[in-house]
């Protein structure tokens, strides 16, 4: 009987310890995982190329007052411009902007520079978002990329790997050890003070860059918004630059 026990502690250890070589992830290489997920989502010649983007998305806004949908539309142009047109189903439109340097909004009518701080911070913050949709970014010169953790799923894995950017911000990636595919991103919003978790799901093939549909946001493990894709372009915005500071200006698409 105590040689049936030690038979049976062996057999117990052994099944345990392949089942932790089984879990251990394929590579631990951040740079190696960046480059693949780059790879398998459109290619870097292909991010490279992007200068602007427009894209239209349906929105539902989730809080304690209740959900309100919304219409987003965004033009965001390489560095760091960024226009969103919010065109709630019952209440007026709403347009902010960053311009590089400045944030504007329309007020009954009135385009006029935003006084509020927090506003540029939420639109720039709405930048760093966009420009880690771009993935080419995240290999910046001044960025540290590292090796976080490794979550085993039934089906496939996920590789957790972080960017410190040369601001000195980081951001979590969730990439699969399957495909290469990016599935969400974690990073701190409102000067890092607020933890935001950004999910991606129904990727699709799109101007030739594989996007999610579908987006959901977690302020703090709640769901604050959940975001679907309608239209993508690339490059096809005609406007000039005076089109992220003038709000009455209508947008131009090729």
């Amino acid at each position: 009987m105590k040689i049936l026990r030690v038979c049976l502690l062996v057999i117990v250890v052994l099944t345990a310890s392949l089942t932790a070589e089984q879990k251990e992830p394929p590579v631990k290489d951040p740079a190696f995982i960046l480059n693949e997920c780059i790879k398998q989502q459109g290619g870097a010649d292909k991010f490279n190329q992007i200068q602007d983007i427009y894209a239209k998305m349906d929105v539902r806004t989730v809080s304690q007052d209740g959900d309100i949908e919304s219409i987003f539309y965004e033009y965001f142009r390489k560095p760091d411009k960024l226009r969103i047109e919010i065109h709630p189903l019952v209440d007026p439109p709403t347009k902010i902007s960053w311009d590089g340097k400045d944030a504007w909004q329309m007020a009954k009518n009135q385009l006029e520079k935003a006084q509020d701080e927090k506003l540029g911070e939420r639109l720039q913050e709405s930048l760093r978002f966009l420009r880690l949709m771009m993935l080419t970014n995240l290999l910046e010169k001044g960025s540290e990329l590292m090796y976080e953790r490794y979550i085993p799923k039934t089906a496939f894995g996920i590789h957790v790997i972080s960017q410190v950017d040369s601001r000195k911000e980081k951001v979590k990636l969730f990439i699969s050890d399957n495909n290469y595919t990016l599935l969400g991103a974690e990073f701190y919003w409102d000067n890092a003070t607020t933890l935001l978790r950004v999910m991606f799901a129904n990727h699709k093939w799109i101007e030739g860059l594989l996007l999610p549909v579908n987006t959901k946001v977690y302020k703090e493990n709640q769901l604050v918004m959940d975001v679907k894709l309608k239209t993508l372009q690339v490059n096809a915005l005609k406007n000039g630059n005076t089109f992220f500071q003038n709000l009455n200006e209508t947008a131009q698409l090729k």
